[in-house]
């Protein structure tokens, strides 16, 4: 990974901006230990 100080100013603006929205949320291996032991296909989002 680089660092964005030495990116240049495109690099800069694209990190400032707000994330677009997202069509899907993958949850995706571990042992849910965050989510509180429940199954991942049953997590409601």
């Amino acid at each position: 990974m680089t660092d964005n100080a030495t990116a240049g100013p495109a690099a800069a603006r694209a990190a400032d901006a707000a994330p677009g929205p997202y069509d899907a949320v993958v949850l995706a291996g571990g042992a849910a230990r965050r989510l509180g032991g429940a199954d991942k296909p049953g997590v409601r989002v």
